[in-house]
Protein backbone atom coordinates (compact mmCIF):
# COMPACT_ATOMS: atom_id res chain seq x y z
CA UNK A 1 0.00 0.00 0.00
CA UNK A 2 1.45 3.57 -0.73
CA UNK A 3 2.53 5.47 1.68
CA UNK A 4 0.26 9.00 2.34
CA UNK A 5 2.50 12.08 2.12
CA UNK A 6 -0.91 14.92 2.20
CA UNK A 7 0.66 17.90 2.92
CA UNK A 8 -0.49 18.94 6.38
CA UNK A 9 -2.33 22.49 7.34
CA UNK A 10 -2.67 22.69 11.26
CA UNK A 11 -4.74 25.31 12.67
CA UNK A 12 -3.40 25.98 16.22
CA UNK A 13 -0.12 26.47 18.11
CA UNK A 14 1.36 28.70 21.00
CA UNK A 15 4.79 28.78 19.09
CA UNK A 16 5.28 32.45 19.14
CA UNK A 17 4.83 32.14 22.93
CA UNK A 18 7.39 30.20 23.01
CA UNK A 19 9.76 31.99 21.19
CA UNK A 20 8.63 35.04 23.11
CA UNK A 21 8.86 34.54 26.53
CA UNK A 22 10.97 31.44 26.89
CA UNK A 23 14.85 31.62 27.84
CA UNK A 24 17.01 30.48 24.97
CA UNK A 25 14.11 29.47 22.98
CA UNK A 26 15.35 27.78 19.61
CA UNK A 27 12.70 27.52 16.78
CA UNK A 28 15.90 24.62 15.47
CA UNK A 29 15.34 23.05 19.18
CA UNK A 30 13.45 19.18 19.44
CA UNK A 31 11.98 19.61 22.75
CA UNK A 32 9.41 20.75 25.49
CA UNK A 33 7.48 21.99 22.10
CA UNK A 34 6.29 19.94 19.70
CA UNK A 35 5.97 22.56 16.90
CA UNK A 36 9.05 23.63 16.27
CA UNK A 37 10.96 23.18 12.67
CA UNK A 38 12.07 19.73 12.49
CA UNK A 39 8.97 18.54 13.67
CA UNK A 40 7.33 20.76 11.15
CA UNK A 41 9.03 19.36 8.68
CA UNK A 42 9.49 15.80 9.95
CA UNK A 43 5.68 15.91 9.48
CA UNK A 44 4.96 17.28 6.29
CA UNK A 45 3.33 20.72 7.85
CA UNK A 46 2.87 23.01 4.49
CA UNK A 47 1.27 25.61 6.53
CA UNK A 48 1.04 26.08 10.46
CA UNK A 49 -1.11 28.71 12.05
CA UNK A 50 0.48 30.82 14.75
CA UNK A 51 -1.47 32.00 17.56
CA UNK A 52 -0.85 35.19 19.44
CA UNK A 53 -2.00 34.46 23.23
CA UNK A 54 -1.98 36.01 26.29
CA UNK A 55 -4.08 35.64 30.02
CA UNK A 56 -6.18 38.09 30.37
CA UNK A 57 -4.31 40.99 32.80
CA UNK A 58 -1.90 43.58 32.80
CA UNK A 59 1.02 42.25 31.06
CA UNK A 60 -1.36 41.23 28.26
CA UNK A 61 -0.56 43.45 25.56
CA UNK A 62 3.04 43.56 25.92
CA UNK A 63 2.60 39.19 25.48
CA UNK A 64 0.88 40.56 21.78
CA UNK A 65 3.55 43.37 21.09
CA UNK A 66 6.75 40.22 21.93
CA UNK A 67 4.73 37.44 20.09
CA UNK A 68 3.92 39.47 16.88
CA UNK A 69 7.80 40.88 17.06
CA UNK A 70 9.10 36.85 17.13
CA UNK A 71 6.50 36.24 13.53
CA UNK A 72 8.24 39.11 11.88
CA UNK A 73 11.62 37.20 13.30
CA UNK A 74 10.49 33.63 11.83
CA UNK A 75 9.51 35.69 8.25
CA UNK A 76 13.12 36.40 7.82
CA UNK A 77 14.28 32.72 7.66
CA UNK A 78 14.85 31.03 4.43
CA UNK A 79 12.30 28.20 5.77
CA UNK A 80 9.12 30.25 6.30
CA UNK A 81 6.82 32.51 4.93
CA UNK A 82 3.89 34.28 5.23
CA UNK A 83 0.94 32.72 3.93
CA UNK A 84 -2.12 34.70 2.82
CA UNK A 85 -3.32 33.17 -0.30
CA UNK A 86 -3.86 29.88 -1.58
CA UNK A 87 -1.42 30.61 -4.44
CA UNK A 88 1.17 30.68 -1.85
CA UNK A 89 0.99 26.97 -1.23
CA UNK A 90 3.28 26.81 -4.52
CA UNK A 91 6.10 27.98 -2.88
CA UNK A 92 8.49 26.32 -1.04
CA UNK A 93 9.08 26.41 2.87
CA UNK A 94 6.52 26.69 5.27
CA UNK A 95 3.61 29.21 5.37
CA UNK A 96 2.55 30.75 8.44
CA UNK A 97 -0.44 32.97 8.80
CA UNK A 98 -1.48 34.60 12.09
CA UNK A 99 -4.50 34.36 14.65
CA UNK A 100 -5.04 35.78 18.18
CA UNK A 101 -6.20 33.55 21.05
CA UNK A 102 -7.67 35.85 23.36
CA UNK A 103 -8.39 39.42 22.47
CA UNK A 104 -7.81 40.70 25.62
CA UNK A 105 -4.08 40.74 23.89
CA UNK A 106 -5.44 44.04 21.80
CA UNK A 107 -6.64 45.98 24.99
CA UNK A 108 -6.21 46.20 28.94
CA UNK A 109 -9.55 45.64 30.32
CA UNK A 110 -10.06 49.34 31.55
CA UNK A 111 -8.44 50.76 28.07
CA UNK A 112 -10.99 52.33 25.54
CA UNK A 113 -12.43 50.01 22.94
CA UNK A 114 -10.81 52.38 20.30
CA UNK A 115 -7.39 50.89 21.45
CA UNK A 116 -8.62 47.36 20.37
CA UNK A 117 -9.47 48.60 16.71
CA UNK A 118 -5.96 50.71 16.25
CA UNK A 119 -3.92 47.61 17.17
CA UNK A 120 -5.79 44.95 14.99
CA UNK A 121 -5.29 47.54 12.28
CA UNK A 122 -1.18 46.97 12.98
CA UNK A 123 -2.00 43.42 13.08
CA UNK A 124 -2.95 43.25 9.90
CA UNK A 125 -0.18 45.72 8.51
CA UNK A 126 2.44 43.09 9.72
CA UNK A 127 0.63 39.69 8.79
CA UNK A 128 -1.81 41.23 5.64
CA UNK A 129 -4.67 38.72 6.92
CA UNK A 130 -5.72 36.82 10.35
CA UNK A 131 -7.08 33.29 10.18
CA UNK A 132 -9.35 33.97 13.22
CA UNK A 133 -9.80 36.17 16.34
CA UNK A 134 -10.89 34.11 19.79
CA UNK A 135 -12.65 36.74 21.64
CA UNK A 136 -11.71 35.18 25.18
CA UNK A 137 -9.93 32.15 26.98
CA UNK A 138 -10.32 30.41 30.09
CA UNK A 139 -12.20 33.07 31.68
CA UNK A 140 -14.32 36.37 31.16
CA UNK A 141 -13.03 39.46 29.85
CA UNK A 142 -14.39 42.76 27.99
CA UNK A 143 -15.70 40.89 24.92
CA UNK A 144 -17.76 37.77 26.94
CA UNK A 145 -16.71 34.60 28.61
CA UNK A 146 -14.28 32.44 28.39
CA UNK A 147 -14.63 28.56 27.94
CA UNK A 148 -14.68 28.10 32.42
CA UNK A 149 -17.43 30.13 33.08
CA UNK A 150 -21.29 31.11 32.13
CA UNK A 151 -20.84 34.54 30.94
CA UNK A 152 -22.07 35.62 27.09
CA UNK A 153 -21.18 38.46 24.80
CA UNK A 154 -20.55 41.89 25.79
CA UNK A 155 -21.03 45.01 23.87
CA UNK A 156 -16.93 45.21 23.21
CA UNK A 157 -17.40 41.83 21.81
CA UNK A 158 -19.99 42.71 19.58
CA UNK A 159 -18.06 46.06 18.21
CA UNK A 160 -15.65 43.43 17.92
CA UNK A 161 -17.61 41.15 16.18
CA UNK A 162 -18.42 43.82 13.78
CA UNK A 163 -14.87 44.87 12.82
CA UNK A 164 -13.68 41.01 12.08
CA UNK A 165 -16.96 40.94 9.71
CA UNK A 166 -16.05 44.14 7.99
CA UNK A 167 -12.42 42.41 7.38
CA UNK A 168 -12.48 39.21 6.64
CA UNK A 169 -11.99 38.10 9.93
CA UNK A 170 -13.51 34.67 11.13
CA UNK A 171 -14.51 34.16 14.62
CA UNK A 172 -13.13 31.46 16.60
CA UNK A 173 -15.39 29.32 19.25
CA UNK A 174 -12.75 27.41 20.64
CA UNK A 175 -12.78 28.84 24.35
CA UNK A 176 -16.19 30.57 24.55
CA UNK A 177 -18.43 29.59 27.24
CA UNK A 178 -21.45 27.94 25.79
CA UNK A 179 -23.45 31.07 26.20
CA UNK A 180 -20.88 33.19 24.50
CA UNK A 181 -21.01 30.61 21.39
CA UNK A 182 -24.59 31.02 21.31
CA UNK A 183 -25.12 34.78 21.63
CA UNK A 184 -21.83 35.24 18.66
CA UNK A 185 -24.06 33.29 16.23
CA UNK A 186 -27.26 35.10 17.22
CA UNK A 187 -25.55 38.49 17.02
CA UNK A 188 -24.48 37.39 13.51
CA UNK A 189 -28.01 36.63 12.66
CA UNK A 190 -29.59 39.26 13.55
CA UNK A 191 -26.74 41.97 12.28
CA UNK A 192 -26.56 39.61 8.93
CA UNK A 193 -23.33 39.50 9.73
CA UNK A 194 -20.78 37.98 6.70
CA UNK A 195 -18.78 36.28 9.38
CA UNK A 196 -17.38 32.79 8.96
CA UNK A 197 -17.14 30.37 12.20
CA UNK A 198 -14.55 27.66 12.73
CA UNK A 199 -13.25 26.15 16.32
CA UNK A 200 -9.63 25.91 15.71
CA UNK A 201 -8.79 23.60 18.70
CA UNK A 202 -11.78 21.93 19.70
CA UNK A 203 -12.98 17.87 20.25
CA UNK A 204 -16.10 16.22 20.85
CA UNK A 205 -18.20 16.69 24.26
CA UNK A 206 -20.74 13.69 23.45
CA UNK A 207 -17.12 11.57 23.56
CA UNK A 208 -15.10 13.73 26.44
CA UNK A 209 -17.44 15.90 28.51
CA UNK A 210 -15.44 18.72 29.34
CA UNK A 211 -16.53 22.27 28.75
CA UNK A 212 -13.36 22.91 25.98
CA UNK A 213 -14.88 20.65 23.74
CA UNK A 214 -18.26 20.92 21.33
CA UNK A 215 -21.59 20.06 21.90
CA UNK A 216 -23.63 18.20 19.17
CA UNK A 217 -25.29 21.41 18.76
CA UNK A 218 -22.94 23.56 18.24
CA UNK A 219 -20.67 20.84 15.62
CA UNK A 220 -24.23 21.20 13.55
CA UNK A 221 -24.05 24.97 13.38
CA UNK A 222 -20.65 24.83 12.47
CA UNK A 223 -21.45 22.33 9.87
CA UNK A 224 -24.22 24.36 8.89
CA UNK A 225 -22.30 27.60 8.25
CA UNK A 226 -19.11 25.74 6.02
CA UNK A 227 -17.15 26.02 9.08
CA UNK A 228 -13.82 24.39 10.72
CA UNK A 229 -13.18 22.47 13.68
CA UNK A 230 -9.16 21.20 14.21
CA UNK A 231 -8.79 17.95 16.44
CA UNK A 232 -6.78 19.00 19.51
CA UNK A 233 -4.16 16.67 21.18
CA UNK A 234 -4.42 17.89 24.37
CA UNK A 235 -4.96 14.78 26.90
CA UNK A 236 -7.07 16.62 28.82
CA UNK A 237 -10.08 16.87 26.22
CA UNK A 238 -9.53 13.48 24.97
CA UNK A 239 -9.89 10.08 27.42
CA UNK A 240 -6.68 10.61 28.95
CA UNK A 241 -5.58 7.00 29.49
CA UNK A 242 -6.13 5.91 25.98
CA UNK A 243 -4.06 6.97 23.38
CA UNK A 244 -6.41 5.80 20.55
CA UNK A 245 -8.71 8.02 21.72
CA UNK A 246 -7.33 10.92 19.68
CA UNK A 247 -8.42 9.01 16.57
CA UNK A 248 -11.97 8.41 18.15
CA UNK A 249 -12.58 12.08 17.92
CA UNK A 250 -11.21 12.49 14.58
CA UNK A 251 -13.29 9.68 13.76
CA UNK A 252 -16.21 10.74 14.87
CA UNK A 253 -15.32 14.66 13.44
CA UNK A 254 -14.88 12.92 10.30
CA UNK A 255 -18.27 10.96 10.42
CA UNK A 256 -20.83 14.28 11.43
CA UNK A 257 -18.64 17.19 10.08
CA UNK A 258 -16.88 15.08 7.43
CA UNK A 259 -16.13 18.83 5.29
CA UNK A 260 -15.08 20.54 8.97
CA UNK A 261 -12.33 18.63 10.09
CA UNK A 262 -8.90 19.70 10.22
CA UNK A 263 -5.89 19.56 12.90
CA UNK A 264 -5.21 21.88 15.28
CA UNK A 265 -3.27 20.32 17.53
CA UNK A 266 -2.20 23.01 20.17
CA UNK A 267 1.23 22.28 20.97
CA UNK A 268 2.49 24.47 23.51
CA UNK A 269 5.44 24.75 26.27
CA UNK A 270 4.69 21.69 28.01
CA UNK A 271 6.96 22.74 31.14
CA UNK A 272 4.90 25.98 31.13
CA UNK A 273 2.12 23.79 32.99
CA UNK A 274 3.19 22.07 36.22
CA UNK A 275 -0.10 20.70 37.77
CA UNK A 276 1.09 16.98 37.98
CA UNK A 277 -2.50 15.93 37.22
CA UNK A 278 -2.40 17.10 33.49
CA UNK A 279 1.25 15.57 33.40
CA UNK A 280 2.40 14.04 30.50
CA UNK A 281 0.11 16.91 28.85
CA UNK A 282 -0.08 15.29 25.33
CA UNK A 283 -0.22 11.15 24.83
CA UNK A 284 4.17 10.27 23.99
CA UNK A 285 2.33 9.10 20.40
CA UNK A 286 0.76 12.42 19.63
CA UNK A 287 3.65 14.69 21.17
CA UNK A 288 4.53 16.41 18.32
CA UNK A 289 3.84 17.98 14.77
CA UNK A 290 5.95 14.95 13.44
CA UNK A 291 3.33 12.21 14.09
CA UNK A 292 0.90 13.46 11.26
CA UNK A 293 1.64 11.11 8.47
CA UNK A 294 1.61 8.28 11.12
CA UNK A 295 -1.55 9.30 12.26
CA UNK A 296 -3.13 9.47 8.90
CA UNK A 297 -1.57 5.91 8.19
CA UNK A 298 -3.18 4.96 11.43
CA UNK A 299 -6.69 6.21 10.53
CA UNK A 300 -6.57 4.53 6.93
CA UNK A 301 -6.05 0.77 8.81
CA UNK A 302 -9.23 1.68 10.73
CA UNK A 303 -11.27 2.45 7.60
CA UNK A 304 -11.20 5.99 6.81
CA UNK A 305 -10.67 6.26 3.12
CA UNK A 306 -8.17 8.62 1.18
CA UNK A 307 -10.29 10.74 0.18
CA UNK A 308 -11.51 11.56 3.96
CA UNK A 309 -8.16 11.87 4.76
CA UNK A 310 -7.11 14.74 2.41
CA UNK A 311 -9.95 16.56 3.30
CA UNK A 312 -8.60 16.18 7.07
CA UNK A 313 -4.70 16.56 5.93
CA UNK A 314 -5.69 20.09 3.90
CA UNK A 315 -8.32 19.95 2.01
CA UNK A 316 -11.25 21.20 4.01
CA UNK A 317 -9.30 24.53 5.17
CA UNK A 318 -8.35 24.99 1.52
CA UNK A 319 -12.05 25.02 0.96
CA UNK A 320 -12.47 27.13 3.73
CA UNK A 321 -9.63 29.60 2.87
CA UNK A 322 -11.18 29.73 -0.81
CA UNK A 323 -14.33 30.45 0.78
CA UNK A 324 -13.22 33.60 2.93
CA UNK A 325 -10.26 35.04 1.04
Amino acid sequence: MQELAFPIIDLHCDLLLYLAIIPDAQIDATKDIGVTLPYLKAGNVRQQTVAVFGKTDKHSVDWGVKQLAEYERLLQREEFYAYTALRDQQEQGIGLTLAIENASILALEEEPVEKVFSRLDHFLAIGKRLFYITLTHHTENRFGGGNYSTVGLKRDGERLLEYMAAHHIPVDLSHTSDALAEDILNYIVQHNLQLPILASHSNFRSLRDHSRNLTNELVQEIVHRKGLIGANFLRLFLNGERPESLLEHIEFGLTHAPDAMAFGADFFYRPGISAPERQPLFFHEYEDAGQYPKILEQLRARGIDEAALHRLANGNVQRFMRDIW
